[in-house]
């Protein structure tokens, strides 16, 4: 097998074994969020991923809006105490898709702040 066709099975092995933790660690969560007992004291959360001071969580969706969305992911920093983006989940490709984004930007946005940079 020539160099370029291994590269190229390796590249597609490593991002099937991408999408397969991803659609994990959301399956996951989503299953520990339906855990998590209903109470007044706000919306039930989970963490996906901590980097620092981001990190990548998923919500319930507000009553207005279950019919539509399975949940909500959010990055949010701790340091700022913000809420940097956010995206709503109708089914798991959509779920992946945000997941690797705002990983992607929890990325961005620390190797930003080891530079000294305050914005992504």
């Amino acid at each position: 097998m020539c160099r370029v066709l291994r590269r190229m099975k390796a590249r597609t092995v490593d991002e099937t074994s991408a999408d397969k933790f991803g659609k994990l660690r959301i399956s996951q969560a989503y299953i520990k969020l339906l855990s998590i007992p209903e109470n007044a004291s706000g919306p039930r959360m989970v963490s996906l991923l901590s980097l620092a001071n981001y990190e990548v969580r998923m919500f319930e969706p507000s009553e207005a809006s279950a019919d539509t969305y399975l949940f909500w992911l959010e990055l949010f920093d701790h340091d700022g105490g913000v809420s940097l983006d956010s995206c709503n989940c109708s089914d798991m490709e959509n779920a992946l898709t945000a997941f690797e984004h705002l990983v992607a930007q929890a990325i961005r946005a620390h190797e930003a702040s080891l530079r000294g940079e305050r914005d992504q």
